[in-house]
């Protein structure tokens, strides 16, 4: 059987990102779509396959070592890991927290997933909707808004689904929706966003607008939480399987997010 790092070119205490890249350029490479063969083509997707289950093995037992030592009770914080997975998740998704990182004009925060790049590129707590949307019913609603670059890193097909998948946790704790009245309108919008549900394929990359339902004018966005969908008719993933990305908002990262990317 092949060494999985041999596969991908690497050493064996290559580190994640290393790791992640060299699979994302030879999957590349190797994809059947894109005149590729096969063969090679899932011995690169084994190999990832095979680290990503090592990693989760140390770091499960990592986690339970630090359950054991820790003093408030045997939990986990959230700052001990950024990509951990909630034993008492009913959904059973992949929960991944973000890590501030440069983006576009500012600051934004970004997700590496196992299946999605998700970077939160803006989030503004209340805007007019000018230049974004055409349904305004005669009116110039403000709305909060979310913009995010998305990159498709799996070997599959996924669709992003921003204004079904998105929730915007409120410091009332409450939980609001996209809305149902407003969209992001791709004719209006520049041309390199989108507003819509996006097939991606192995590679694909997408700028999209997310806006929310009305909040409270004395409620913050506290967190922004998207989950996957990660299976389909034609997957051999099960069809409940997801990924979840949840983005922490503090009032830093807040005022760093504040202004629109356009």
């Amino acid at each position: 059987m092949d060494r999985p790092y041999t596969v991908l070119g690497l050493e064996p205490d290559a580190d994640r990102e290393a790791v992640r890249s060299a699979y994302r350029s030879l999957l590349k490479e190797h994809h059947p779509d894109q005149g590729g063969s096969m063969d090679a083509f899932l011995r690169v997707k084994r190999a990832y396959e095979a680290i990503q289950h090592r990693e989760e093995r140390t770091a499960a037992t990592q986690s339970a070592a630090t359950k054991t030592a820790t003093t408030d009770g045997g939990a986990t914080t959230r700052d001990q890991n950024v990509n951990w997975r909630l034993a008492n998740d009913e959904t059973g998704a992949t929960v991944s927290r973000a890590e501030s990182t440069p983006c576009c004009a500012g600051v934004g925060l970004e997700i590496d997933g196992d299946y999605l790049g998700l970077r939160l590129v803006s989030l503004v707590r209340k805007t007019a909707l000018n230049g974004i949307t055409w349904t305004t019913g005669g009116t110039d609603p403000r709305r909060p808004l979310a913009w995010f670059t998305v990159e498709n890193t799996s070997d599959r097909q996924l669709r992003w689904r921003g204004n079904q998948k998105t929730i915007f946790v409120g410091s009332d704790g409450e939980r609001y929706e996209p809305s149902g009245t407003h969209r992001a309108s791709d004719t209006i919008l520049p041309r390199d966003w989108s507003g819509s549900s996006v097939a991606l394929d192995p590679g694909d990359a997408v700028r999209t607008v997310v806006i929310a339902e009305a909040i409270p004018n004395d409620v913050e966005i506290d967190r922004v939480e998207y989950t996957q969908p990660l299976g389909s008719r034609l997957s051999s993933v099960a069809a409940d399987e997801r990924e979840r990305f949840v983005f922490d908002i503090d009032s830093t990262t807040r005022s760093q997010l504040a202004e629109r990317p356009f």
